[in-house]
């Protein structure tokens, strides 16, 4: 999403006879323009993920397979393009290959904080918006080393501070870097007392106060539902409830892979898709909801985004069974809450 309230969306597509990503934007108060076709590779090109900056340049990063002589490996690319443009010469920022699912995030400085797995460890790179200059290239880091598991997020506040929340053997993790470049410990976040009551599918937003607000997918029975965590701006983590809990109207499947995004009026919007299209709304310290949207959705791996306006816009995958073969399509919704 744009200053302008303009949607970009990038997704995975074997239409064109390999994996490659896709490109496609929509206009506030307009219609989707004809997907473009961003890569063209002979490996595999999956997991992009895009964001736009203040001034509008969209950025997209994505995992692409290599293939070099007898052997492959996964690299992670980068480029970027104005609206009207044409996509530029991807570079890459891969460390040494095995590079999978990145996530990427700009700060209110055009500075690019890109987080991922590679090689049993998990990184971040950093490039400030300035001139092409030694410094101005990608600066990595090793942050920790971990099984994988696909499942996180990065985010920077207003003071430059990054965030980073994942999932990992059915817990919830933060990790953050303060404005004087120094990362905090990990913290694990969620609590669940149980190999079989999982903590999975955690996102979050930033508050322009600098706090964070961070849900994920709780099968603990003292919360299963939705979980909700709060740290405010001076650092003190709150109590984790649960604004949403599962019912015999609101089965497990209903609140699958839910997403919270922050209005420019302060306003806290949770999503959700599953077998529902459903979200609630947090004024003040009340969580109003759950309504649904679609009542049969059966969607997976979504994206959100809150325009100007707070109309809130919703992707999602949807795989169609009913074919000989599994078919699936991107499914789009826009409302106003």
């Amino acid at each position: 999403m744009d200053s302008r309230g303009t949607v970009h969306l990038v997704w995975c597509d074997n239409s064109p006879g390999n994996e490659e990503i896709l490109y496609t934007m929509k206009p506030a108060g307009g219609s989707w323009l004809e997907p473009v076709q961003v890569t063209r590779n002979l490996g595999a090109s999956r997991n992009c993920c895009i964001v736009t900056d203040k001034n509008d340049k969209i950025h997209l990063v994505w995992q692409q397979r290599v293939n070099q002589g007898q052997f492959s490996y996964w690299e992670i690319f980068y480029t970027w393009r104005f609206a009207g443009d044409t996509w530029a010469t991807p570079e890459t920022i891969s460390v040494a290959g095995s590079s999978l699912c990145p996530v990427l995030t700009v700060d209110d400085d055009l500075g690019l904080h890109l987080f991922w797995f590679e090689g049993f460890s998990y990184y971040y790179a950093y490039k400030p918006a300035i001139p092409d200059t030694a410094s101005s290239r990608w600066q990595i880091q090793r942050l920790f080393t971990s099984d994988f598991y696909p499942r996180y997020e990065i985010k920077v506040d207003n003071e430059k501070r990054v965030h980073i929340v994942w999932e990992q053997a059915g817990e919830v993790y933060y990790i953050g870097k303060g404005s004087d470049g120094i990362w905090t410990d990990t913290i694990r976040i969620s609590h669940s007392p149980t190999d079989w009551e999982l903590s999975i599918l955690p996102s979050f937003a930033v508050g322009r106060d600098g706090s964070l607000h961070i849900v994920w997918l709780e099968g603990d029975t003292a919360l299963e539902g939705i979980a909700y965590l709060k740290r405010t701006p001076e650092g003190e983590w709150l109590p984790i409830i649960s604004p949403f809990k599962y019912g015999w109207d609101r089965d497990y499947w209903g609140f699958s892979y839910p997403e919270i995004g922050i209005g420019r009026s302060g306003m806290i919007y949770l999503v959700w898709v599953g077998a529902k299209v459903g979200y609630g709304i947090k004024e003040g310290e009340v969580w109003k909801g759950p309504k649904t949207i679609v009542k049969e959705a059966w969607g997976w791996e979504h994206t959100m985004a809150i325009d100007p306006d707070e109309k809130i816009h919703v992707a999602w995958m949807y795989r169609d069974t009913t074919m000989a073969q599994d078919n699936y399509e991107i499914y789009y919704i826009e409302f106003k809450p």
